[in-house]
């Protein structure tokens, strides 16, 4: 019986025991913060490099397009793209027949209007004696009437008022024969400029149009400068704020993806140029020249490339992983600090990580380079700061339980 009683006891012990036990554990794991697995880095310093990209064509600096100033039939063409020609060497010839016979016309024409101006001037001069006579016998002597003094008043002004016609139609004549002869040295067409035939768009035999208004003219030939060739890129709206003549460039060719070709920028574009209107794809960019310090004699224009344009060097800057920056509401469980701006309420920052505990610390930013950022206030260097996963920083809050993410068996050699 005593037996029994005992063991009664002991039962009843341990049942309390386990009653308790799974009391507390039951608090603990009620009350206990659930740990967060994080990534982490060391805040470093290292050298930083600041880069703007984008794309654009090959272009060179001096181009000129050749139009035809008067139309007509093309009978001669001498070039062929990729010729090499000199500033005022023959490039073509416009048939000159029509215009020959212009100059013809407006000759004889001119011709004409001097013979009438002769002949204005003679009978003027005939006029104005005879005007002078009759004004003496009518002044002294009596001897004709007034009406025909004052008809050969008339007369005299008559005549005067036909030599002034005579001579305009002269400078009408001599302006329209000198527009026929202008018009005649067009149809020989020469180099603007000495460089390279880069396009020739016209045949022999073709008809040369001019541009109107509403219609463009034909371009005869593209003669181009390839001595000096600039890339033409297309910088967005974003990062045109950073660049600055004079800054260092790589422009890298389509046609040559081995080779890096040195430049600088050299021009900036005011003008935005606009993409998509009135689509959910409109984008706003600017054109960057950048003037290639040794062109390549392959290079052509046209050629697609990709520019990257380096806009702020850092030797020895502090600085983080851009990942792990994120922005938080620091009045976030604190009342004081409830009527600040939002401006002044958002806060960039990064986590600390503090005894297992992530630490808000805002921070000041500077340049951003590939996949770091440099860090100008906020920290010192060598601390240990949260840096993913993504998800993870998203949902962090200050104060939050974490620990080290551990890399399951054969997970490092998979990423490596």
């Amino acid at each position: 019986m005593k037996i029994f009683q005992k063991r009664k006891k002991l039962w009843i012990s341990l049942v309390l025991l386990v009653l308790v036990l799974a009391s507390g554990a039951f608090y603990f794991s009620k009350h206990r913060q659930k740990l967060t697995d994080v990534q982490s880095d060391k805040v470093k310093r290292q050298e930083l490099v600041s880069k703007v990209n984008a794309s654009g064509k090959i272009q060179p600096k001096k181009k000129v397009d050749i139009s035809a100033s008067i139309p007509g039939k093309i009978i001669r063409l001498t070039v062929e793209e990729g010729d090499h020609v000199q500033q005022g060497a023959f490039l073509l010839q416009i048939d000159p027949a029509p215009y020959e016979a212009a100059v013809a016309n407006a000759r004889a024409a001119l011709n004409g209007a001097r013979s009438d101006l002769e002949s204005a001037r003679s009978n003027l001069k005939q006029s104005e004696q005879t005007y002078h006579r009759k004004q003496q016998m009518w002044e002294k002597a009596g001897l004709i009437s007034e009406q025909e003094y004052e008809q050969s008043k008339t007369d005299y002004d008559v005549q005067k008022s036909r030599v002034s016609t005579a001579q305009h139609q002269v400078e009408q004549a001599s302006a329209n024969l000198a527009r026929s002869q202008d018009d005649l040295t067009k149809t020989t067409v020469t180099s603007p400029m000495t460089g390279i035939v880069v396009r020739r768009a016209v045949e022999q035999g073709e008809v040369a149009v001019i541009g109107t208004m509403n219609n463009a003219g034909t371009v005869l030939l593209t003669v181009a400068d390839l001595s000096v060739m600039e890339a033409e890129l297309e910088v967005d709206e974003t990062d045109v704020g950073g660049l600055q003549t004079g800054q260092k460039a790589t422009v890298t060719v389509d046609a040559f993806p081995n080779k890096k070709f040195a430049g600088h920028v050299t021009e900036i574009g005011n003008s935005p140029i606009v993409k998509g209107t009135g689509t959910n794809q409109e984008a706003t960019d600017f054109k960057v020249t950048i003037t290639l310090d040794s062109p390549d004699a392959q290079l052509r224009p046209g050629l697609t490339c990709d520019g990257e344009i380096v806009t702020a060097t850092r030797d020895y800057a502090l600085s983080v992983p851009i990942q792990a920056l994120v922005i938080r509401d620091i009045t976030k469980g604190d009342k004081a600090k409830a009527h600040l701006k939002k401006e002044d309420r958002e806060k960039e920052g990064v986590f600390l990580m503090k005894d297992g505990t992530a630490v808000f610390k805002p921070v000041k930013t500077g340049i951003m380079g590939e996949m770091d950022i440099e860090v100008t206030d906020g920290l010192k260097g060598n601390e240990e700061i949260v840096t993913g996963p993504y998800q993870t920083l998203r949902d962090l809050n200050d104060g939050d339980k974490i620990q080290i993410k551990k890399e399951k068996p054969g997970e490092k050699e998979k990423k490596s």
